[in-house]
């Protein structure tokens, strides 16, 4: 997904687009900031797809593991944005890595006003024993690999219920902001992605089914506590967050209607609306959105927005 195909084998193809992708994003901010920032005053900036590891033992080499893979989630993007270079352990790791010139480093460094978070789930990171090199194609396998239990084979959350990829971890959330924090020099931050999914069997459509009185069949669609939680503990773990001084700026969930999802179609559904694709497309609020909209209607009234 995202490559020619005849690049989608090739171990160094994700390297070489992201460098170019960073490239692009930071020429495209110096010209913004150069031309129109006087002018309209916009802010730009670059939403991450995120994950928070955890150690998987308490041992140094599982929290060393656990940097590194954010190193190559995270580190992959901010640290050129932030410091002007990739991670010390990309660059130790990935043989053949693209190298940015002098100019090119002092083009990224800086190159955004916030960081947008997509954040869906966490993992625990550990060491693997061996590491395999491929000189021919230039291809380190990583020293660290992904588990979603602990040694005692305890998941790290709740598996989603429309997910085998997705497990509920409100506290990588905080710990992830706090990081950024840390880590990058407190930038500005947005969680532009959070949401839980779903995968419902539907077979007819809302109106199909009032007519037929199957209302059990729609009533488990509808009525998404499980979401309405989702959004509760992730919103908590972001106020954790701001209290430790993370420079969080707006939330927003994933996502306002059921949508063609990446890599998975229009099977699995993350909206607080529910979109009906048997009829026209009609569309019927969730328990969720009626929630979220009591929930922010307060804080609207406070800030002097209506709604």
């Amino acid at each position: 997904m995202g490559l020619p195909q005849e690049k989608k084998n090739d171990p160094m193809a994700p390297y070489i687009a992201t460098h170019n992708i960073i490239l692009a994003h930071a020429a495209a901010t110096k010209a913004y900031r150069e031309k129109y920032k006087a002018t309209q005053g916009g802010e730009i900036g670059l939403s991450l797809v995120c994950k928070w590891f955890e150690p998987h033992t308490m041992d140094p080499m599982d929290h060393d593991a656990a940097k590194t893979a954010a190193d190559f989630v995270v580190g992959w993007y901010m640290d050129p944005l932030c410091y002007g270079d990739y991670p010390a352990a990309m660059k130790e790791w990935v043989h053949g890595l693209p190298e940015f010139s002098e100019e090119e480093k002092k083009l990224v460094k800086g190159a955004y006003d916030f960081i947008g978070v997509n954040y869906y789930t966490s993992r625990y990171a550990r060491p693997v024993k061996q590491c395999t090199i491929d000189l021919e194609k230039g291809h380190t396998k990583l020293e660290y690999i992904e588990e979603k239990v602990d040694r005692d084979g305890k998941h790290i959350g709740l598996l989603a219920d429309g997910s085998d990829k997705i497990y509920i971890y409100p506290e990588g959330l905080r710990d992830l902001l706090i990081y950024l924090k840390k880590q990058y020099k407190d930038p500005k931050l947005y969680i532009t992605e959070n949401g839980v999914p779903s995968k419902p069997s539907i077979t007819v459509s809302v109106k199909e089914a009032e007519a037929a009185g199957k209302k059990e069949e729609m009533d488990k669609v509808l009525n998404d506590e499980y979401r309405i939680d989702h959004i509760r503990n992730h919103l908590r773990a972001v106020h954790e967050a701001i209290r430790k001084g993370a420079n969080v700026n707006g939330y927003f969930v994933w996502t306002l209607m059921d949508n063609m999802e990446v890599g998975e179609g229009y099977e699995v559904r993350f909206g607080l609306n529910y979109v009906d694709y048997l009829d026209n497309h009609e569309r019927y609020p969730k328990k969720s959105a009626k929630w979220f909209y009591s929930f922010l209607k307060p804080l609207a009234k406070f800030s002097g927005t209506e709604m």
